[in-house]
């Protein structure tokens, strides 16, 4: 099998070494010509926006994974067109937008969630609740998560 994957930083250099060992090929798509899985893999360096350069990336491969959540959409958009993509577009949409987001996890949880300012407050609010809580932080989009009960 022959994975693509869009980004190539430390998270696509470690499930590259991850997958080498169960025999699975690897080709990425970043922007930097010098991202870390240059080093152990081969590296497309184009603009997200390069349709041409996608193209080749694509040629071969069997399905498309992205490293983080900040690809944009319309590469992942164009990348589902032609190949599998996992996790699928409407998950990337709705990770890159915290209100999406939100109301995804409304719509499976029974509970509601609630905006915590701190790890105490989280704490205390999943102690006393006896709630799992999923924690993310709104800057930037990087998501923390904690189980606490």
């Amino acid at each position: 099998m022959r994975v693509g994957v869009l980004g190539g930083g430390q998270l696509g250099r470690m499930l590259a070494l991850a997958g080498y060992q169960l025999g699975v090929e690897f080709r990425f798509f970043d922007p930097n010509s010098g991202a870390p899985v240059g080093q152990i893999g081969e590296l497309i360096a184009a603009d997200y926006g390069d349709q041409k350069a996608l193209e080749r990336f694509l040629d071969g491969i069997d399905v498309v994974t992205y490293e983080f959540e900040s690809i944009p959409l319309s590469t992942v958009r164009f990348v589902a067109e032609r190949v599998k993509v996992f996790p699928p577009v409407a998950a990337l949409e709705t990770a890159q937008d915290r209100l999406l987001e939100r109301a995804c996890f409304s719509s499976f949880a029974s509970r509601r969630l609630n905006s915590l300012r701190s790890t105490a407050s989280m704490s205390c609010t999943a102690q006393s609740r006896e709630l799992d809580i999923l924690a993310s932080s709104r800057p930037a989009g990087w998501a923390t998560t904690a189980k606490a009960r």
